[in-house]
């Protein structure tokens, strides 16, 4: 009897430790400076049948750095000539959505003006675990054309 209650015991000290939440292991990853390697831009025509790519531009490692807190992203790169500089407040959110017969869980990173959505790593079931590569992909879409930016980050040891 007294092995059966020290192997529940067990099991239950393992459950509960195995048991920690995505956004607290997304927010965790995301602590600390990132390395901008790539930025696209893909603008394209929306049509009833599709989307037309109207051009896409491709930024290999540009100068810029993102850093993040557990409540704050101070970003500034340079595309072109033209300085783009953030400091705000973040929330990072989490959903299981239905991608063929599975679930899987996304990622989205809300800053008071603009919306990304997160892949950590190389997008496998846990790779939000002490993550140290991440594309942040943004997508607007004005009078009919998409603007799509993506920003590969590589985190700084």
């Amino acid at each position: 009897m007294k092995a059966l209650r020290r192997s529940s015991v067990m099991l239950l000290v393992l459950l509960v430790s195995s048991c920690t939440d995505p956004i607290d292991q997304g927010l965790d990853s995301l602590e600390g400076e990132w390395d901008i390697d790539q930025i696209t831009i893909d603008r394209s025509e929306v049509r009833d049948l599709g989307a037309q790519t109207l051009d896409e531009l491709t930024y290999v490692q540009p100068d810029g750095i993102f850093a993040f807190t557990l409540s704050e992203i101070d970003y500034d790169y340079t595309l072109d000539g033209m300085d783009t500089q953030i400091n705000e407040s973040y929330t990072l959110t989490s959903e299981k959505v239905n991608s063929g017969f599975t679930k899987v869980r996304e990622f989205t990173l809300e800053l008071e003006t603009q919306l990304f959505d997160v892949d950590f790593g190389d997008g496998t079931r846990d790779s939000f675990e002490e993550a140290e590569a991440m594309v942040l992909t943004e997508v607007i879409e004005v009078d009919s054309i998409r603007t799509t930016t993506r920003i590969s980050l590589t985190k700084r040891e």
